[in-house]
């Protein structure tokens, strides 16, 4: 066209610039195509802030409604002291329990850990702790619990499992324990025997026994998930058993403090159970102790 018209194709300037035209339509698209890219990524920064927006809101409401369904319902026992502490290590986290009145004054306790951290494992907890409520008003049976827990966890799980500690207490301290693979219960800081089973959720035909121990008046029991043993410094060391035991007969914030002062890496639950002497009207919580300064393994 600019040849037909007969054109020229060259603008001079007073200064000595050249320019043909040429140049000014490359650089004409040049600064188009800078334009319409700017223009979509700015479009693309707002659209991911607005959508990182609803996420954060999301969670938020998601941390709001587990809290909600983890939180204990009043306790007015006179045989049990019952302290609990749950720190999720993101917004919404993988561990539950529950500590549910029975009738004749039991106390049924459950705390467990589903494996992986965020939405699907908070989502995996709603399954489980609904299943705890149904089923205890059925039953008080911990090895009973178990095993429903288990089948309403098998294909669907998504590939994730649970362990999970279940023990029915009785005002006279009569105490019955089953366990799937989650760690002892603690009393007056040492480590129950119990003996080892599979985690939720990966066999059908999963098996959990049943053992009964006689606790004494003023017996302290913790309960705990692995994330205070996993606790982990930025030497890369974990808490570990043996900086376990030097703080397991502490009241139950105490020990979720002196975790994550280690270094929290994980969801940390921990629950403190006293059994209180016959007749003995309840008591306040103990008092969080200090924090005792923990050697190293």
């Amino acid at each position: 066209m600019v040849a037909w018209l007969r054109l020229s194709t060259h603008i001079f300037f007073s200064s000595g610039l050249n320019l043909g035209l040429d140049n000014i339509a490359g650089a004409l698209v040049v600064l188009v195509i800078t334009v319409q890219v700017a223009r979509r990524f700015v479009h693309t920064r707002i659209a991911q802030r607005l959508e990182s927006q609803s996420v954060a809101q999301d969670l938020e409401q998601a941390s709001f409604l587990q809290q909600q369904v983890l939180v204990p319902e009043a306790l007015t026992s006179t045989a049990f002291s019952v302290q609990t502490t749950y720190r999720p290590a993101l917004t919404v986290g993988g561990d539950f329990y529950q500590v549910i009145s029975l009738p004749g004054g039991k106390l049924l306790v459950v705390i467990g850990d589903v494996s992986g951290k965020g939405i699907a494992a908070a989502m995996l907890v709603a399954v489980l702790v609904g299943a705890v409520r149904t089923r205890a008003d059925e039953t008080s049976d911990p090895a009973a619990l178990l095993d429903t827990l288990n089948q309403r966890l098998l294909g669907r799980a998504g590939g994730h499992f649970a362990t999970c500690l279940v023990a029915c207490l009785e005002p006279g301290g009569k105490m019955v324990l089953a366990n799937s693979g989650h760690l002892p219960p603690y009393r007056n800081g040492l480590p129950l025997d119990l003996p080892g089973s599979l985690p939720l959720g990966l066999a059908p035909d999963a098996r959990y026994d049943s053992q009964t121990i006689q606790l004494q008046p003023g017996d302290y029991l913790t309960f705990l998930t692995d994330g205070v043993l996993e606790a982990r410094n930025p030497a890369g060391e974990l808490l570990g058993f043996d900086r376990l035991s030097q703080i397991a007969a502490l009241p139950a914030e105490a020990i979720a403090q002196a975790a994550i002062a280690h270094g929290q890496d994980d969801d940390i639950t921990v629950l403190g159970i006293t059994l209180l002497p016959a007749q003995t009207p309840p008591t306040a919580s103990a008092p969080v102790e200090a924090v005792p300064s923990i050697t190293p393994a």
